[in-house]
């Protein structure tokens, strides 16, 4: 990070907050997180997460753009199966949950 952009977020010691904030010391606001990322010109989610950590996959964010230009219809139609998908995977995760305790219960 260089040090104009958390000086410009109006840091009082930028240098050594960006240490603090990078070594796990100290945590910054969500205020210094919004300013840091306009100074910088990147999104929050750039500063709080790591590259893989969130967001889909690149042929996920295809598919989501392509859906973005379908007809409201056929997105509805789409985030309801989404939705019942997500459910299902949530269920069946909860179900081996309960089962894994069941048997370690038994043990």
């Amino acid at each position: 990070m260089t040090d104009e952009a958390p000086a410009r977020c109006g840091l009082a010691r930028p240098a050594s907050a960006v240490r603090r904030y990078e070594g796990g010391s100290s945590q910054p606001t969500l205020d210094v997180i919004r300013r840091l990322a306009i100074a910088l010109g990147v999104s929050a989610g750039m500063l709080v997460f790591d590259e893989q950590e969130r967001g889909p996959g690149e042929q996920l964010r295809y598919q989501f753009e392509t859906i973005s230009r379908m007809p409201q219809r056929e997105q509805d139609v789409i985030r309801e199966l989404l939705d019942a998908m997500i459910i299902k995977n949530q269920v069946a995760g909860a179900m081996a949950r309960v089962a894994q305790g069941a048997a370690k219960e038994e043990s």
